[in-house]
């Protein structure tokens, strides 16, 4: 007889209680492997729901599309037909809900409320998990420790939203119905995941209000950016035997450049072109301040012009003692570290001489034909780097034909990749490609192309400004 058949029999032999004791122990196997099983199941549902909120952080695009994700996850591992997130806000003590579903309540107002005596706020105040039913829920009204606020919950948990710094509000579920009750199991889900939830949530809090942040300052840029251009010359002046073209190219929304070219008097044209150390807003305001002050008033009096004493009219100021005016007035301080570098002159239609003022600025330059040479002339420090500088007025003389040509470092600095800069050569290669240039705009928009060219595939790193005047033979 073979081994099987010994046992079969010897299986036969037992006793009906040795049977039923033996078919308890298989079922009490199976019913551990199955908890086994459960929990295993159990606890992969809460790594995924942990894995999935921890991804929505960056596959949303928005707090509403976060708390979307966060209430599907959690329904996996948890009954949440009614779930509702309230943040606190420790400045107002009110309480808001950006998210909130549930079968008894229509409408969540998402606009802040004072809760302080609700079940939300018992939870948020005594900073701990809360498993409570309809009874206990009661229990708490009648001791005077809440206020019960909406539909009746057969069951119900609130959880404190906790980032290492601080609670930032509530996260709850609760069910209406008899049929599902919450047990300490829940309870441990909803405790387990909760911190999970308030991280992701501050993260995507704070990314938003970075957004809105940048956005504002990108608006306050850009509007910036439109009162400084506002600013610029809209239109050359109309003179019989002069032309005027300009490029203004800031490195970013607002510069530290600026120019403007006007009439003083039927005989006389200002032009200015100045540069302020640094760049963005600093840089901005200081060339915005300077635009106000070297703008020619109607009446005839300011910086650039003085009323004659007998009261028949005005006198040009010369330029040299404009640069002083201004060197007084904007003295380098330690809190700004600011200065700026300035070219301004003032051009005899009748003659074509141009008396200048050259501050720590680039010298002019006069073209023609195929030659471009940088004038010679005396160069005073930028205004507001020293005190009691004295500056001189130089001059030349534009010839007909001719061309003058005023720019900032940004031109003849601006370097390539292999770090080497546009200089002198190429300006000058740039103003001479062409005998006998066109007109003036083409001039300056050909230097323009030259220093795109040379620096192409970097980024700007300087505001770029490129005046010329032409006058006609």
């Amino acid at each position: 007889m073979t081994k099987g058949r010994a046992k079969q029999v010897n299986d036969l032999d037992k006793s009906p209680e040795e049977l039923v004791r033996e078919l308890e122990l298989l079922r009490s196997i199976v019913a551990e492997f199955e908890r086994v099983e459960e929990q295993r199941q159990k606890a992969e549902d809460y790594r995924q729901t942990m894995l999935e909120i921890s991804e929505a952080v960056h596959n949303t695009n928005n707090l509403d599309e976060l708390y979307h994700s966060i209430h599907t996850s959690l329904s996996r591992v948890i009954y949440a037909k009614n779930f509702y997130i309230a943040l606190y806000y420790e400045e107002t003590k009110l309480f808001s809900f950006p998210y909130a579903v549930d079968e008894m309540e229509d409408v969540y107002d998402p606009q802040p409320h004072d809760l302080s005596n609700s079940m939300t706020a018992y939870v948020l105040n005594n900073g701990k998990p809360i498993l409570a039913d309809d009874a206990q829920v009661n229990a708490l009204a009648d001791q005077g420790e809440i206020t019960i606020i909406g539909s009746p919950s057969a069951s119900w948990i609130g959880v404190p939203l906790t980032t290492r710094e601080k609670v930032i509000g509530v996260m709850v579920v609760q069910s209406y119905s008899e049929d599902v009750l919450y047990s300490e199991s829940d309870l441990e889900v909803m405790s387990f995941i909760s911190e999970q939830i308030a991280t992701a949530i501050e993260r995507k809090r704070s990314e938003e209000e970075l957004a809105a942040a940048y956005a504002r300052i990108r608006h306050d840029l850009e509007m910036a950016s439109r009162v400084q251009h506002s600013m610029l010359p809209t239109e050359a002046p109309r003179t019989d035997n002069y032309e005027f073209a300009w490029v203004f190219n800031p490195c970013e929304a607002i510069a530290g450049d600026m120019f403007n070219v006007f009439m003083l008097d039927e005989k006389h044209v200002g032009i200015y072109v100045l540069d302020v150390s640094g760049h963005g807003m600093q840089a901005a305001l200081l060339s915005v301040t300077l635009n106000h002050i070297l703008t020619p008033m109607h009446f005839g009096s300011g910086i650039l012009c003085e009323e004659r004493a007998a009261k028949d009219g005005h006198d040009i100021v010369s330029p040299a003692l404009v640069a002083s005016k201004l060197n007084h007035q904007f003295p380098i301080s330690l809190e700004t570290n600011q200065f700026f570098t300035m070219l301004y002159g003032v051009l005899e239609l009748e003659t074509g001489r141009f008396e200048y003022v050259r501050a720590g600025h680039t010298p002019p330059m006069i073209v023609e034909g195929k030659t471009a040479q940088y004038t010679e002339c005396e160069s005073c420090p930028s205004i507001g780097i020293m005190a009691g500088v004295k500056y001189k007025t130089e001059e030349l003389m534009l010839k007909p034909g001719q061309f003058l040509i005023l720019h900032t470092d940004g031109v003849d600095e601006a370097a390539n990749m292999r770090m080497e800069e546009f200089g002198t050569e190429g300006l000058e290669k740039a103003l001479t490609k062409k005998a006998n240039q066109e007109s003036v705009e083409d001039l300056v928009e050909a230097v323009q192309s030259a220093v795109k060219l040379h620096t192409r595939g970097l980024r700007q790193s300087d505001d770029i400004t490129i005046f010329g005047v032409h006058r006609r033979g």
